[in-house]
């Protein structure tokens, strides 16, 4: 419920309805974890902005810097006094973001975390530009995370898992690769190395196609079977894929949900590419390969395009694997453990990509905010999802019966994001409503009942009243700044 503020202009830089419930339990995480403590060389108020940018990325989805304003219109802040910065100065301080510092703070944040015996790396790339991710293999804790520019070749992937290696706190090393990452010879070259892998495999490859279908009907909707966290279907077979001298784990997933609208956008495809072939028939034109993936194509001696027959069988196939998905890995391991080393693939995916967007059309003036300044706000959001996904997992598991929903990120955030505090004429922010029940589950979930929460919000709503005002835009926020 959202409300309009265009009566109350005594406040404009804030809402008047201010989201508080994901922020209670992001606090309550940054506390715990001490991520303040290992940020060194910057006062309170930077360490707010760089959690308050996290948090952008984690509750709104949207780049923390590029987004920051209008998060910080309706959220209470990590700042002291909840002071709202001006564009200026966020862009500004991201600039200053230096190696040292991101390295000071991974050193003392692993040093309060221990060694892990087990780790594993996560790569997102776009072009030649890739985000290399270090997680605890059991805690799915970040660690670490590097920044390279190369090709998704067997050399440089070489070179990133031996730059992981080298690290004292990452011992035992999988790496979890990408369908862009699967090949045969990428497979051979992590052999070779003696490195262990997962890796998503395309359904395209005869091989892990053919293995897929053999198995096909024995252990969909069979309860054994089902991973209630990833509402999924799967099985492992233990197999020689390309190597008569060796063995790997394919693990194989029915997603109906998934199938459904693959299934729909296989269709969609389908149609479109039928409609420009009944426009483009006399022409002399060369269409895209996987226009042939779906039909015939037929041309004269003149490689002139006149027609086209459909290829029913392969477009029955495709539907057919349309709900199936493969990891492969080199070590054994259950599905149900294959697939959460990919838990955090969709937020990187999305993150990376809209990095790219904003880096095409973001107007940071003179500030030099590159992937790598980025990629360490990336790295402050994966550690607050890790707590959020950590506390929430351990309590479906151990507290929640099976027949309510297996709760994902995403639906912890929205729930928390409904929780609202309302400023009324005298500036006294309050609850608007009671907590729902999801509310009150997932809240409970973190150890926060409803008598704290209320102490929790009367408190925010407290230091809103009376917090700092905003920075003006032409204010450059020099009271914040790195090694002040």
């Amino acid at each position: 419920m959202r409300y309009d503020d265009s009566n109350y202009e005594d406040e404009p830089y804030r809402s008047r309805a201010v989201n508080t419930g994901a922020y209670i339990v992001i606090n309550k995480i940054i506390k715990e974890q001490n991520i303040k403590g290992c940020m060194c060389g910057i006062n309170d108020y930077g360490k707010g902005l760089l959690l308050d940018m996290a948090s952008c990325n984690v509750i709104t989805g949207n780049d923390g810097i590029d987004g920051y304003d209008n998060y910080a219109y309706r959220h209470p802040l990590m700042t002291p006094g909840h002071k709202i910065f001006s564009n200026a100065t966020v862009k500004r301080f991201c600039s200053e973001i230096d190696d040292e510092f991101v390295q000071t703070f991974l050193g003392l944040w692993n040093s309060e975390k221990g060694d892990p015996e087990k780790s594993y790396i996560l790569i997102e790339s776009a072009d030649c530009m890739n985000n290399i991710f270090c997680f605890d293999r059991e805690t799915h804790t970040p660690l670490c995370y590097k920044q390279y520019v190369g090709e998704r070749n067997p050399a440089e992937l070489e070179s990133v898992i031996a730059g992981f290696k080298s690290q004292e706190y990452t011992t035992d090393i999988c790496a979890a690769f990408n369908e862009e990452y699967f090949s045969r010879e990428n497979m051979e070259l992590l052999y070779k190395a003696k490195y262990d892998y997962a890796i998503v495999c395309s359904l395209k490859d005869p091989v892990i196609r053919e293995i897929v279908l053999n198995n096909m009907g024995s252990f969909e909707n069979k309860k054994i079977n089902y991973i209630r966290k990833w509402d999924s279907y799967a099985v492992t077979v233990k197999t020689k894929l390309y190597s008569e001298d060796r063995e790997v784990y394919v693990h194989i997933y029915y997603m109906d949900e998934r199938g459904k609208n693959l299934t729909s956008n296989i269709q969609q495809n389908i149609e479109y590419i039928r409609s420009v072939l009944d426009n483009s028939k006399g022409m002399d034109i060369q269409f895209l390969k996987m226009y042939e993936t779906y039909f015939e194509l037929k041309y004269d001696e003149m490689h002139n395009f006149t027609g086209y027959s459909v290829k029913d069988d392969a477009i029955e196939i495709e539907k057919k694997l349309a709900p199936y998905s493969v990891i492969v890995t080199s070590s054994e391991m259950t599905a149900a453990e294959a697939i959460d080393l990919y838990r955090y693939n969709d937020y990187l995916t999305e993150r990376f990509n809209r990095n790219e967007a904003s880096d095409n059309s973001g107007d940071y003036g003179i500030y030099n905010i590159s992937d790598y300044k980025r990629g360490f706000i990336d790295f402050l959001s994966l550690i607050i999802c890790n707590g959020i996904e950590t506390e929430i997992d351990k309590f479906m598991n151990e507290s929640v019966n099976g027949n309510i929903k297996y709760l994902t990120l995403n639906d912890v955030i929205a729930e928390l994001e409904c929780i609202e505090l309302i400023r009324n004429r005298g500036s006294k922010y309050g609850p608007d409503r009671e907590l729902s029940f999801y509310q009150i589950l997932i809240l409970g979930a973190f150890g926060i009942n409803v008598k704290s929460f209320k102490t929790m919000a009367e408190t925010i709503g407290m230091e809103l009243e009376h917090g700092e005002p905003p920075e003006e835009e032409y204010d450059y926020g020099t009271c914040m700044t790195f090694n002040c």
